[in-house]
């Protein structure tokens, strides 16, 4: 397991810069089965629910799960219908057989994945599906290229951590007792204005809580001028890539 960064240190910019997810993003969830009108569903490492009240608005019952008072917090703020609460995606407190789905979005690998797997197993009713959903841009486009070497001057040895599922993640999920392993992914192109970039920026695990302000501001100064003449009208539309990873109890 990665050790997880103290998010809550910046609850506030992480809500404003990932305000949530894409249709498509759903829509693949619910090609997969999980978050359909009616479901009862999980919400593991849900952040600030940028997931969740998608879920919710989609007609689900849901509950998000995470270990980090200031994250929930922010959620709690956002409103959107879901209930919250204190938890692990390996120890989230709630009753076995609870759930028609469990869902993890960009999370998963700061997990202690068997014992998130065992988890969501006992979350799951029978035929519940767990499904793993990472949102990744694509790393050759210009404004990440840009980004990333903006980045790497204030933080040499920076590195993002691989949201999008390993290859040992399937057979992870089939020895802790799931079945019918699937993926399914689609590519999505996510306008971001500049600011809403660089504070998106700050709140990646090279930056986010783990810097002090004075790197912060200089990683902040240095993206906004690597990505600022690459906007038009405003916006930056990048490339993302989502990916789910489902599985069934």
């Amino acid at each position: 397991m990665t050790s997880r960064p103290a998010w809550g240190r910046v609850a506030t910019t992480y809500a404003r810069s990932r305000p949530g997810y894409p249709p498509a993003a759903l829509a693949l969830l619910a090609r997969l089965g999980a978050g359909l009108p009616g479901q009862a569903v999980v919400d593991v490492g849900c952040g600030t629910g940028a997931l969740t009240r998608g879920l919710a608005d989609a007609g689900a019952t849901v509950t998000g799960v995470d270990p980090d008072d200031g994250m929930l917090a922010a959620a709690i703020a956002l409103g959107g219908g879901a209930a919250y609460r204190r938890g692990s995606a390996e120890a989230t407190g709630l009753s076995a057989g609870c759930a028609d789905a469990v869902t993890a979005a960009q999370c998963w690998h700061w997990t202690d994945r068997p014992r998130a797997a065992a988890e969501a197993l006992r979350l799951l009713r029978t035929d519940g599906v767990l499904a793993i959903l990472s949102m990744d841009w694509v790393e050759v486009h210009p404004v990440v290229r840009a980004t990333a070497a903006a980045v790497l001057r204030h933080r040499p040895a920076a590195a993002w951590s691989p949201a999008t599922p390993g290859a040992s993640w399937a057979g992870e999920l089939v020895a802790a007792g799931f079945r019918d392993v699937s993926r399914d992914g689609a590519e999505v192109v996510i306008e971001h204005p500049v600011r809403a970039w660089v504070d998106r920026i700050l709140v990646s695990a090279p930056v986010g809580p783990s810097v002090d302000r004075a790197t912060s501001e200089a990683v902040c100064a240095s993206v906004l001028r690597a990505v600022t003449p690459l906007a038009r009208e405003g916006l930056l539309r990048v490339p993302h890539r989502v990916e789910v990873l489902a599985a069934r109890a």
